[in-house]
């Protein structure tokens, strides 16, 4: 889903769907501020990020995207999938932040 089309699918389908997947050109904190807290966000780390980032860049990425979609219903990962071309130990060091994030010990809630 790219920014553009983010306030019309908001607003056509808002009421009716429990989970927007979001690609990385759209800016997570941007989605977040636009469908509240009660819409589960999904995404948005940029693939490349993974395909040619240092291993530091991916683990800022992906803290970056944690921040940005709030304390409560976000699913992270990639805006678009892996990358035929990425690396394993790029996939492990996004997965392994993964797990040290804020995420750990959080309750999750579904309607």
């Amino acid at each position: 889903l790219g920014g553009a089309l983010l306030e019309d699918i908001v607003d056509a389908l808002g009421h009716c769907i429990e989970v927007l997947q979001l690609d990385w050109s759209v800016s997570m904190k941007y989605a977040r501020k636009m469908v509240g807290n009660d819409l589960v966000l999904q995404g948005n780390v940029d693939p490349a990020i993974l395909l040619g980032g240092s291993e530091g860049a991916i683990r800022d990425a992906v803290r970056e995207c944690i921040e940005d979609a709030g304390q409560q219903n976000h699913i992270l990962n990639l805006g678009h999938g892996v990358i035929k071309e990425t690396p394993e130990k790029a996939v492990a060091t996004f997965c392994d932040e993964a797990r040290k994030s804020l995420y750990v010990g959080r309750q999750f809630a579904f309607s």
